[in-house]
């Protein structure tokens, strides 16, 4: 589940103004949301997402929590540590409060700029997502999820919450239906696992671990056709 990153991972810090700023931004155009937890009270989240930057001030703005619990508790704690998946990429920071407001209705908090954000370095292949395709299941040591995006290099996929999935397990034969409507058996490494926002639902993130050359290609050309579609949909 969410995890506090290891202190030792300095090369994986963003500290300097303009990074933290462009992973912000990120994350709101990327409307990414966010898992929230308050105080020491790691296995209860919420979820919020970040509204809008202002670099002048070193400050940022998000949405009101869900559950209104976490909104009464963010009140008393001022401060709180999020994460979320920016295109695959795992992010964790702390944030400090510096006020709470309300437009129609609804909270908003303004917080300090992070000490520093924590940025999971990019992997060696960009992952597409695997768009309104129904061929999308996986099968991971009994535990059936659905594919969300792939690469030459792993998986993003998405189980239920309780399923026995932890970061570091090297998972033998998964099985994998892929957007082609064929199939492969692999073997794969979990790199994280993330808990979504809905409390029903878990995020991971794999990779792959020596697939044979003929798998290479097969994925390679359902990657290939993945980011033509997905060029289609993209702004212009």
């Amino acid at each position: 589940m969410a995890q506090i990153p290891s202190e030792q991972h300095n090369d994986k810090k963003v500290s300097d103004f303009r990074g933290m700023r462009r992973i912000l931004d990120g994350l709101i155009n990327s409307r990414s949301l966010l898992t929230i937890i308050i105080g020491d009270k790691e296995h209860e989240f919420y979820s919020s997402a970040v509204l809008a930057v202002y670099p002048d001030e070193q400050q940022f703005v998000m949405d009101e929590l869900n559950p209104e619990i976490g909104h009464k508790r963010l009140l008393e704690s001022r401060t709180l540590k999020a994460y979320a998946l920016l295109k695959g990429v795992k992010v964790f920071f702390s944030a400090t409060m510096r006020m709470v407001s309300t437009k129609d209705g609804i909270s908003y908090y303004v917080f300090s700029f992070p000490d520093y954000i924590y940025y999971e370095q990019q992997r060696n292949h960009y992952r597409v997502r695997v768009m309104g395709v129904t061929n999308n299941e996986i099968n991971i040591d009994e535990a059936d999820g659905r594919l969300v995006d792939l690469s030459l290099g792993g998986i993003g996929a998405q189980f239920p919450a309780g399923s026995p999935l932890q970061e570091g397990d090297l998972i033998h034969n998964a099985h994998i239906q892929l957007p082609d409507g064929n199939s492969i058996e692999c073997d794969l490494e979990i790199c994280n696992v993330m808990p979504l926002n809905d409390n029903k639902h878990i995020r991971i993130g794999a990779k792959f671990i020596q697939l044979e050359k003929e798998r290479e290609r097969q994925l390679q050309r359902i990657v290939s056709n993945l980011e033509r579609e997905e060029l289609k949909h993209s702004p212009r």
